[in-house]
């Protein structure tokens, strides 16, 4: 019982330490030298936004003659209602993307208009 009861002790001590810190930010309290040498097991949030921002893909594309809409950081939508809702999107640093390809395997291919 005694040697439970360190353990749960050692548990509950462990489980508070930098409780409030999320593994991000612990990561980011290092040197970015110490940084390059730690190979995280996930993305921190920075690194996922950063791919995401980058990421290259093809949505649907527009066929000759068809309406421009542009949305205040110059992507090209299909309505004034998108262009308004990559607006606010964009304004409210909501990471997103238009049109970008998502694979429902036997359904086919689909594109949402936005993906956040």
């Amino acid at each position: 019982m005694k040697a439970n009861e360190k353990r749960l002790k050692a548990t509950k001590s462990f489980l508070k330490f930098d409780s409030d810190k999320d593994f991000d930010d612990i990561y980011n309290d290092f040197d970015s030298r110490i940084q390059k040498m730690i190979s995280p097991v996930t993305e921190t949030k920075e690194q996922l936004i950063e791919r995401i921002r980058n990421e290259k893909y093809e949505g649907l594309g527009f066929p000759l003659g068809y309406p421009v809409f542009l949305t205040s950081d110059g992507r090209r939508v299909r309505s004034k209602s998108e262009m308004v809702i990559g607006d606010v999107l964009e304004n409210s640093n909501v990471l997103n993307q238009y049109e970008k390809p998502l694979d429902l395997g036997r359904y086919g291919k689909v594109y949402p208009d936005y993906t956040i």
